[in-house]
């Protein structure tokens, strides 16, 4: 969205124009060019040049430097629209800490490289703004840098311990982070697992090193990874810490093994893409995606490496995996899935959301990608990357979903049987009609893909296609 203005001099003709933001090196290589700061309006700007060449000649490098921005508040910040404490793009995981009163919310922002905290769920309204950032300096910023302890790139999960501590599925830096009580404390990690220290981000396949880990849930002695690239589940004795080593693997029959279903075909010892992992007493549930299914494996910790599933789930396209008591939720890319007891009874789902029945499929109710409303859901963004995140329940058993591709976290109302009810509380949107990328407004941008320059008017127009907002 930033933009020079130029002006191009030889042949005895002159024009103006809007060129995107390059840098001088990148400027000097092109002959006949006077670059002109944007003083004052865009219009005032182009039409008032610092300097005029009737030859062609060299850049003549005046001032390469933009004077003003269209999409963001201020020339350091860029982000898909204006990046802010109550917005959200590609939200992939939220979870309520129970242990805190009132209870608090913490929701992975994915594309905005941060997780967000709310301090009070029980005060919450549409459109909540947060109160803490997790991997961002503040809450305009979402800039992906290099990995250390106060940093995230692409956040996919999280799971909270029984003592309100947070631990992140850093996914895109290839490490699982750990923070000692973030509204307690501080905003630092505090440990690492996945990598030797907090400033490393190599992918691998072994006992203590992960590639893309997209999910984790945790008991009082155990933390789960979903080793995603590695088409694998690990578990860590806790606490975790640099370099330490996994206990235990399933999904592949060994710690060095990393294919996609062991190169065989599915079966139940398997695993090829798994998405999400859900701990339910001593019994595991792991979303299988590319299988299409969701495993459980019951008395897991006593199995040894590589056991067999004892249950299967499916067909369903799993993203998101979450546990209401005895009970799972299963989210199904357009729907979220109950399943009563699924570990003693039968494999049939008990009630759904975000669908009319059991049977129609299709993004927000088959209306697509923009037709969005209180009782749809589209959770699936992308199928070239391997999704990840978590379904929550608060105390009050109301359900907490990051609507992923809607650009918001929902509160579902509970129920255990039939149609469930339409959500009744939206963060990430100012209503449950909207689902742009960080809340599109008449300021902000998301992938500008075209500018035009209106001189027939004084002072001057510009009209700009913002591409991903699907708007001019």
């Amino acid at each position: 969205g930033r933009l020079v203005c130029a002006r191009r001099v030889g042949a005895g003709r002159e024009r103006t124009i809007l060129a995107r933001d390059v840098g001088e090196d990148e400027m000097a290589k092109r002959r006949s060019w006077i670059v002109l700061g944007l003083t004052g309006a865009l219009g005032a700007g182009c039409a008032n040049p610092v300097a005029v060449s009737s030859e062609p000649r060299e850049l003549a490098l005046i001032d390469a430097r933009a004077d003003l921005a269209l999409g963001q508040l201020d020339l350091s910040h860029r982000g898909i629209n204006i990046v802010a404490a109550g917005d959200l793009a590609f939200p992939t995981a939220a979870v309520v800490d129970r242990a805190a009163d009132p209870d608090r919310l913490y929701v992975a922002d994915f594309v905005n490289n941060r997780v967000l905290g709310f301090s009070n769920v029980e005060a919450f309204v549409n459109g909540q703004p947060a109160d803490l950032v997790l991997g961002q300096p503040d809450f305009l910023t979402a800039e992906l840098v290099e990995p250390s302890p106060e940093s995230l790139a692409g956040p996919t999960d999280l799971v909270l311990d029984v003592q309100g501590n947070l631990y992140v599925a850093d996914s895109d830096n290839d490490r699982v982070l750990f923070f000692r009580d973030p509204f307690g404390t501080d905003t630092v990690a505090d440990a690492v697992l996945g990598q030797p220290d907090l400033f490393s981000n190599a992918c691998g396949a072994s006992t203590s090193a992960l590639c893309r880990p997209v999910s984790v849930d945790v008991d009082d002695t155990d933390l789960v990874v979903v080793d995603g690239q590695n088409h694998r589940v690990l578990r860590f004795a806790l606490p975790i810490g640099a370099g330490q080593e996994a206990v235990q693997v399933l999904g592949q029959a060994d710690f060095v093994s990393g294919s996609c279903n062991r190169g065989l075909p599915p079966a139940l010892n398997a695993l090829c893409f798994p998405a999400s992992v859900a701990i339910d007493g001593a019994s595991l549930w792991v979303a299988d995606f590319s299988n299409r299914r969701v495993l459980g494996y019951l008395s897991f910790k006593a199995r040894g490496n590589g056991p067999a599933a004892d249950r299967q789930l499916g067909p369903v396209q799993p993203t998101m995996l979450g546990l209401r008591g005895p009970d799972l939720l299963v989210a199904d890319v357009d729907r979220l899935l109950v399943y009563n007891r699924p570990a003693t009874t039968d494999l049939v789902p008990d009630a759904v959301y975000g669908q009319p029945d059991f049977v129609t499929r299709g993004r927000n109710r088959g209306m697509g990608w923009f037709q969005v409303a209180a009782d749809s859901l589209s959770m699936l963004w992308t199928v070239s990357k391997v999704p990840g995140g978590k379904v929550t329940v608060d105390g009050a058993s109301q359900i907490w979903l990051a609507d992923t591709a809607n650009n918001r976290v929902l509160r579902l109302p509970g129920t255990s049987s039939g149609i469930g009810p339409a959500a009744d509380r939206v963060l990430g949107q100012a209503d449950l009609t909207k689902g742009a990328l960080n809340r599109a407004a008449a300021q902000t941008l998301a992938g500008p893909s075209a500018v035009a320059l209106d001189r027939s008017t004084n002072p001057s127009r510009v009209y700009v296609a913002d591409t991903f907002n699907h708007r001019v």
